[in-house]
């Protein structure tokens, strides 16, 4: 099984980035008195941007390139916050895999796939990776897909 979201988070990615944009241009229009009458709205604005920034950063929205073939699954993602991006890669063979937990959040805030695999020292748990980005029912695939190579 072969799965992307490119198209998702694409989506999302420019969502937050245009919300963080027209809402930046919004407060240096009122802040700089270009629309005196909306003066009392400084602080919502600047707390709508900062709420904007922290959800696109932290929600858990990654770009995410999956593959799951008979008997091993590699799983390729990157946060889609453009600043501080770090490529990442899990490659794990299906007799590592004990666990598989997909955490849906709320209206996919949060949503993350959690791995528990066995290592020669005990288990261990891979950092949640963030599944905002991905359909309900892609995570829903991805889980099943994941279960059936355990």
């Amino acid at each position: 099984m072969k799965l992307t979201n490119q198209k998702e988070a694409t989506t999302i990615g420019l969502i937050f980035s245009g919300g963080v944009i027209l809402t930046a241009i919004l407060l240096m229009t009122v802040y700089f008195g270009a629309l005196e009458s909306l003066q009392s709205t400084i602080p919502l604005l600047w707390s709508l941007l900062i709420v904007l920034i922290l959800l696109y950063r932290f929600a858990g929205y990654h770009f995410m390139n999956i593959e799951i073939n008979n008997h091993e699954a590699d799983i390729k993602y990157y946060r889609i916050f453009p600043i501080g991006r770090k490529y990442k890669r899990v490659k794990i063979k299906g007799q590592q895999l004990h666990n598989v937990k997909v955490h849906n959040g709320i209206l996919g805030i949060g949503a993350n796939l959690q791995l528990d695999v066995n290592t020669s020292k005990g288990r261990a748990r891979y950092p949640f990776i963030g599944l905002g980005a991905v359909t309900y029912n892609n995570r829903k695939k991805i889980a099943e897909a994941l279960n059936k190579i355990r």
